[in-house]
């Protein structure tokens, strides 16, 4: 039985101009944030060390919505807290939404724990034995841990948000927990930027208007920002003030996406829109909305934003995006391949592909990573990841909320594709497919709910 309780006021439910003034508040304070961790360093550990703590509380307070917020904080602070070297270990992130989602998954009652998610991790779990290290060793640890971390978030993920409906507000309101950080990563990306010394660009990714750290996971989650904000920007029954908050918000998000020089963020974004849109072109209520907003998107993006950008970058931006290659991705997934065949029962173990040489360095592509290093039970992890996603598709009855679903699932699926599981945000991602469902975010009404 999903946990829906008491039925909100639709008023309650609708972006209202105290809630563009909420979003305004809250990303200007992650900007402050953002400057003071740029000066001093220790504060990344602080808010690292106080938001994991607190959302360990509001998870055991019963209150699974806050729980949900404080996980979609955590995704969107993870690369935050790389970004600045926070003194906590490299997979916090993923172990911190693992465990406010288990509390809360607890506080449920009665405690169910669907069989596709549970099946879907327990597959990973034999290969361990086959793995090329000493399971008693650090680099057994190491390499457990970066590879079992993701699947084991998105199981639980799963396993909790399967049992509860968000609504509309609850929605929105996890929406801006995740913008807040990501305000916070543009704005020590700009400001890395505009204090460099020297500054070239290439046809390679950028570190330094990546803000020093990863492109691909700074492109990645900022364009998961941009596409959650965009498509809450164009839902009809908010406000016009808070619409243009957040779809200003998503520009901003996408524009510092593709200065990273990292394609997938955008190319993530472009895919889950045309999934989402499948859905929403066939809703005659959404077609013009969604048709408008694209309009003045591609107008504000071709006519303004990309003539300046590539101005500044010196033609090198519209250069890098309009190459093919995929920067040897390509190769790793057909290493990965090829080691299936080679070992196409037991695989190689998590992480056996790195340590092992099947491929120069840690899998780009989940999907093969798991033939690779899982065996046949691997090929049953990923038809499992795709029947979970089917069944998230196939629960959600409203056009609009089909559209939302969809996206959710093509974005988590094409991030798997070129970055595999480094952040847990395809994790958390996949997972909030399954609370959108017959009275999720798109339909006429939205709910309270709690832990009983």
């Amino acid at each position: 039985m999903r946990q829906a309780v008491t039925a909100v006021p639709m008023d309650a439910a609708r972006g209202t101009r105290s809630d563009a003034s909420r979003v305004v508040l809250f990303v200007g304070a992650h900007v402050l944030l953002a400057l003071l961790m740029y000066q001093v360093p220790s504060v990344a550990t602080l808010h690292a060390a106080v938001t994991i703590t607190a959302g360990t509380f509001l998870a055991m307070s019963g209150r699974v919505d806050r729980a949900v917020y404080a996980s979609a904080y955590i995704a969107g602070s993870e690369v935050l807290w790389r970004m600045r070297e926070a003194a906590i270990f490299w997979e916090s992130g993923k172990y911190a939404v693992l465990l406010i989602f288990l509390i809360a998954l607890v506080r449920l009652r009665p405690v169910r724990a669907p069989a596709l998610p549970v099946l879907y991790f327990l597959f990973l779990i034999p290969s361990i034995a086959v793995a090329p290290y000493d399971l008693l060793s650090d680099l057994a640890r190491q390499q457990i841990s970066f590879n079992l971390s993701g699947p084991a978030a998105l199981a639980v993920s799963v396993c909790l948000l399967s049992q509860i409906q968000l609504g509309r507000r609850e929605w929105l309101n996890t929406v801006i927990a995740l913008a807040g950080p990501l305000a916070a990563i543009v704005t020590v990306a700009v400001y890395n930027t505009i204090t460099v010394q020297t500054l070239n660009f290439t046809l390679n990714s950028n570190d330094v208007t990546s803000g020093g750290f990863g492109p691909n996971q700074v492109s990645a989650v900022l364009g998961l920002g941009a596409l959650l904000t965009f498509l809450t920007g164009i839902e009809p029954w908010r406000s016009t003030l808070f619409k243009w908050t957040m779809l200003g918000i998503a520009l901003v998000l996408a524009t510092q996406s593709a200065m990273t020089f990292s394609r997938g963020g955008l190319y993530g974004v472009a895919g889950a829109l045309i999934a989402g849109s499948w859905y929403l072109l066939r809703d005659r209520r959404a077609r013009l909305p969604l048709g408008l907003t694209a309009i003045a998107f591609g107008a504000m993006v071709t006519l303004v934003i990309l003539p300046q950008l590539d101005r500044l970058t010196h033609g090198m931006l519209v250069a890098r995006f309009e190459m093919v290659s995929t920067t040897g991705r390509d190769k790793f997934a057909r290493l990965d391949l090829d080691a299936f065949l080679t070992h196409p029962v037991s695989g190689l173990g998590p992480g056996g592909g790195a340590v092992s040489e099947a491929r120069p360095g840690a899998a780009h592509t989940e999907l093969t990573r798991l033939l690779a290093e899982h065996g046949l039970l691997g090929a049953g992890a990923v038809t499992l990841l795709f029947v979970m996603a089917f069944r998230a598709l196939q629960g959600a009855r409203a056009m609009r909320d089909k559209a939302l679903v969809a996206a959710l699932l093509a974005w988590s699926l094409l991030t798997m594709s070129h970055m595999a599981m480094r952040i847990v945000a395809p994790s958390l991602v996949f997972g909030l497919a399954f609370a959108i469902r017959a009275t999720g975010a798109g339909t006429s009404r939205a709910w309270q709910w709690t832990a009983r």
